[in-house]
């Protein structure tokens, strides 16, 4: 890339044949970069920035997919005929294409008003030759998930278009309320949500073994679920919803759509729930060296997922135990993590899906954050937890800690997911 003087300030000029994805959100850039030379160039994102210019044109890409400027102030985007995916959160964006509606994704500012803009993410491939992370963002059921793939990405890939189905079918937010088919929440006790996630993955990883990939990937999920403070008014919940499945599962891609539009009347703000008393509860599961963790209102973080290395005493002697060894600090001499889903070649590598349970305190805890090893090897918990403190909200976190991880060093692929739980 080269630099040229425009209008007293430089903007700069893109020339890069090869060049496939520019990611340039939350960057400070007042100025659109001017793509002078990428032919190849299929997605473009420009998000968070407070641009000056009014008029992104972006029509001599032919080959662009998905366009993101969303949380900038501009008016006009051009693209060419081939996008299908343009991310905005102004309604009034003018487009030189008529977009069909599944193309237009509109993408609001997460506010607290906003019920499906409670998540952000971002991701990064780095200087890796491939991006082999995968994740899990559903606001709808309040899942998310970070697969850290190594030696390919085809076990990440498979892990997120899997969980989310199984995790819908086994747990869902809501189910109808007897005659009346009124869609209500759904709450959930420690010892349902254990079973059905122990269920879950032991019905992923059976697939994922009949697939006989060779990569691997670590996994770290986050669910948030509303527990009564009643037990047995929770056991009445799911026995309601055991008695509604045949009419609550949905399986195929247009049911997700029909999930998504019975969500937006709330069914936590309902009249059927006003009358129950509930805390928020969070389940962690996980394998490896990606992390989750709390953030609270003063910025103080805390920890809610241990890292599985080989070099942690546990694991080191579970590893002896079932006649593996350990070689500078790698699982058969080969795998940086104790843990992990496929690698079905490494002898030695656990299996066992850590699960947690965390109460959510919506007074004193702000975010929960999701990210890989490729932030944690470079920021602390505590750099993470300020920079997303000093955030406007949970999108701008998630790039900032994406964009600081990078810029301090990382060389791994990087993703961050940032919840506000507020």
């Amino acid at each position: 890339m080269n630099l040229i003087n425009n209008e007293n300030q430089d903007r700069i000029e893109i020339t890069a044949p090869n060049l496939v994805d520019i990611n340039l959100s939350y960057n400070f850039i007042s100025k659109i970069p001017k793509i002078k030379f990428s032919p190849n160039l299929t997605y473009f994102k420009i998000s968070g920035n407070p641009l000056t210019d009014k008029t992104l044109d972006l029509s001599k890409s032919i080959f662009l997919r998905l366009i993101d400027v969303s949380m900038t102030d501009l008016h006009n985007v051009k693209q060419p005929s081939l996008v299908n995916e343009l991310m905005t959160s102004n309604h009034h964006l003018n487009c030189n294409l008529p977009l069909k509606p599944h193309h237009l994704y509109q993408k609001v500012p997460a506010e607290k008003d906003w019920r499906f803009s409670k998540s952000g993410y971002s991701e990064l491939i780095g200087f890796r030759e491939m991006m082999e992370d995968s994740i899990i963002v559903r606001d709808d059921l309040h899942l998310y998930g970070v697969c850290d793939g190594h030696g390919g990405s085809s076990t990440g890939i498979f892990l997120t278009e899997n969980f989310p189905s199984l995790f819908h079918s086994h747990l869902p937010p809501y189910h109808k309320n007897g005659s009346s088919n009124q869609t209500v929440v759904q709450y959930y006790n420690e010892e349902k949500v254990r079973t059905e996630i122990q269920s879950i993955y032991t019905s992923v990883s059976k697939k994922l073994h009949q697939k006989k990939y060779i990569d691997g990937s670590t996994l770290c999920i986050c669910y948030l679920f509303k527990q009564l403070l009643n037990d047995n008014e929770n056991n009445q919940s799911n026995e309601n919803n055991q008695s509604n499945e045949s009419t609550e599962n949905i399986q195929s891609n247009a049911s997700r759509e029909s999930i998504e539009t019975t969500t937006e009347t709330e069914p936590g703000e309902s009249n059927n729930e006003e009358s129950k008393d509930y805390k928020i509860k969070l389940v962690t599961a996980h394998l490896g060296d990606a992390r989750c963790l709390l953030v609270k209102n003063d910025g103080t973080p805390v920890t809610l997922t241990k890292d599985h290395r080989p070099e942690n005493r546990s694991e080191f002697e579970r590893i002896h135990q079932m006649h593996g060894k350990v070689v500078e600090e790698r699982v058969d001499g080969i795998l940086g993590v104790a843990r992990s889903m496929g690698d079905e070649k490494v002898f030695g590598v656990g299996r066992d899906i850590e699960i947690n349970f965390f109460d959510i305190d919506l007074e004193t805890d702000k975010y929960l954050i999701l990210a890989c090893d490729g932030v944690f090897d470079i920021l602390s918990n505590e750099d993470v937890a300020q920079i997303a403190h000093s955030s406007l909200n949970a999108t701008e976190a998630a790039y900032r800690i994406r964009n600081m991880a990078f810029g301090l060093g990382s060389i791994d692929n990087i993703s961050v997911i940032v919840v506000d739980l507020k």
